[in-house]
This record gives C-alpha cells, sequence and structure tokens, in this order.
C-alpha cells in the first residue's frame, strides 16, 4: 500500500510538474510573441531621421545612390500628405521597415491611383511577413483614400519579391512597360 500510495504521489508530483512547465513556457511564449509583435502607423515629420536611416539599406541593398535629392523627397511626403503616405513598422520602439506610396491619377484605371515607391525591412527581420503586413497596410489604407489601382515595380531578377507580389494580388501587364524620362536640372 506504501507503494501505491508513493507512486500516487510521484504521478501527481509529475502532473504538477508538466502543469507548471506548460504554463511556464506559456508564459515565455506569450512575452516573446508581444515583444515580437510590430505595429504599423503613418510617419510624419517627426519620424524623418527613422526614415531617413532606413532609406540608406533600402538604397544600399538595391545599389542606388542615396543623397540629399531622395533625403529631401522622402522629407517633403512625410510633411506634405497630399503627395503620398508613409508607413512605419516598428516592434516596440525600434523602426524596422517602411513603405513608401505617392498619390496619382488614371483615366484609365477609373481615378485616383498609388504608386508603391519604396518598400523595405531590415534584413534580420525579413522573412517573418513583415514586408506583407507592411503592403497589405498601405492597400487598406489606399482604399480609405479612393485610391482604385494600386502599383508596384519590382527588379526583373527579385523572383522571390515577385512571387510575394503575385500572393498579394499584383499582376504584370504585360501590355505595358515602364518608362521613365527624368525632368528639371539633371537632363
Amino acid at each position: 500500500m506504501q507503494v501505491a500510495a508513493h507512486l500516487h504521489l510521484l504521478l501527481l508530483l509529475r502532473v504538477q510538474l508538466k502543469v507548471f512547465l506548460f504554463f511556464v513556457s506559456f508564459f515565455v511564449a506569450t512575452l516573446v510573441f508581444f515583444d515580437m509583435q510590430a505595429s504599423i502607423r503613418t510617419a510624419g515629420p517627426a519620424d524623418r531621421e527613422a526614415v531617413h536611416e532606413l532609406m540608406r539599406g533600402y538604397y544600399r541593398d538595391d545599389g542606388l545612390e542615396f543623397g540629399p535629392r531622395q533625403r529631401d523627397a522622402m522629407s517633403r511626403l512625410l510633411k506634405e500628405p497630399q503627395w503620398g503616405r508613409v508607413y512605419l513598422l516598428e516592434i516596440g520602439t525600434r523602426a524596422i521597415g517602411y513603405v513608401a506610396v505617392c498619390l496619382g491619377y488614371s483615366i484609365e484605371l477609373g481615378g485616383n491611383d498609388a504608386f508603391v515607391d519604396e518598400v523595405f525591412v531590415v534584413p534580420e527581420e525579413r522573412g517573418r511577413g513583415f514586408g506583407t503586413q507592411l503592403l497589405a497596410h498601405a492597400a487598406a489604407d489606399c482604399v480609405t483614400l479612393g485610391v482604385q489601382a494600386l502599383h508596384l515595380e519590382v527588379d526583373k531578377t527579385n523572383l522571390r519579391a515577385q512571387r510575394l507580389y503575385e500572393s498579394l494580388g499584383y499582376g504584370a501587364r504585360d501590355r505595358y512597360c515602364l518608362m521613365t524620362k527624368a525632368l528639371g536640372e539633371d537632363d
């Protein structure tokens, strides 16, 4: 009988230990989960330095020149929302990504349209769905602004990004080729 009582006590302790470990692991997982939650908000002039720092990463990764012209253009977009929006992705107070959307108009597409001009997530946070969250947030906000179509361009060799954009509903307009003529003093 004593052996049975000891076995029962051991079984009870084992169950209590499992329950305790479950709650500890749940608590730790909850802390990690909430610590990793990202938030997205519309950036403004006060976010200029954080956005400029993220832009440095975007331009570096894409092999583009980043200088005063790009910084000034972003600063203007942050100050003058009639040209578009910049959405800032943060974990806590740390900025980890952004998307810049510039507004336009298309007769063919029936009114207001917008262009995803830049989208960037810091390398150490990629592959976790943050780019998808940024683009979904931008698209949802564009709907509230009356935008009929949202465009973006992607490097022809960036197949991973192309697959992501296609999964989000973007499609190539095979009939068209985006062409650009720079205007101004640098012509």
